[in-house]
């Protein structure tokens, strides 16, 4: 077992079950266990659909919302990392040559339409677009993507499209706060299940995939357990740990 001091945790599809709930065992467990170590939120929601769940389990360490954008810490915002204006309008730009819904995730509120005038008033976070209605039209989109520059591909789901700054990514967050904390990726736990978890995947830290991960996170996790409708976060958890708390 390893001397692990970090955990940290996706939420949809990993702490999550189905129906957007935490396991009552599984929060009292994180709870219980985050007293000798801290227990990071590390999630592509927005702020204000994430913040519910860090204070269920009482929590004053690291939330990470947006792939990376935001790194808050006690609930209060620490670093942000926000799109290029430029950047944003060539996204509007290819919405409207695919006529494609997008939503944009900015400081305080999620927009399903920009103006010029949000452009110029709004930090930017996250850019995603909805709806795609195939795997040739979200092939076409992402060539087209990723000839600009200054902007990544965080997540693809076919159906939709997430975009950060370029380097914003969970990945870099983890880092971020690693360093932060003095502590080595080694000794970080990570836990996900999908596309904008493999920033994470595939850094230092010992890696746990859900039972209902995509592939590529199977294939790039050092453990796999299970799904997030039978408690697998908790499950991993007390197997990895069972040597510091039992």
């Amino acid at each position: 077992m390893g001397n692990y001091k970090i955990v940290a945790l996706d939420l949809d599809g990993t702490l999550l079950d189905s129906e957007k709930n935490i396991a009552k065992s599984t929060a009292q467990y994180l709870i219980s266990i985050q007293k000798k170590f801290p227990i990071i939120l590390i999630t592509g929601r927005a702020y204000k659909n994430s913040k519910y769940y860090y204070k269920i389990l009482n929590s004053h360490s690291y939330l990470v919302t947006n792939n990376g954008a935001q790194i808050f810490y006690n609930n209060s915002l620490i670093t942000q990392s926000e799109i290029r204006n430029d950047n944003i309008e060539k996204l509007m730009s290819l919405s409207k040559k695919y006529k494609l819904k997008y939503v944009a995730f900015t400081e305080k509120d999620i927009l399903f339409e920009l103006k010029k005038m949000d452009i110029l008033e709004e930090s930017i976070l996250k850019f995603t677009f909805i709806d795609i209605q195939s795997k040739q039209l979200n092939k076409n989109l992402v060539n087209e993507i990723q000839d600009i520059k200054g902007i990544d591909i965080t997540n693809n789901t076919y159906k939709s499209i997430e975009i950060n700054r370029q380097g914003v990514n969970k990945g870099t967050a983890l880092q971020y706060i690693a360093k932060k904390l003095n502590v080595s990726l080694k000794e970080c736990i990570v836990i996900g299940d999908s596309l904008n978890d493999l920033s994470m995947f595939t850094t230092n830290a010992i890696s746990v995939a859900m039972g209902n991960a995509k592939r590529i996170i199977k294939e790039n996790s050092d453990f796999i357990t299970l799904d997030n409708d039978n408690k697998g976060v908790e499950v991993a958890l007390k197997k990895l740990l069972n040597q510091r708390f039992y």
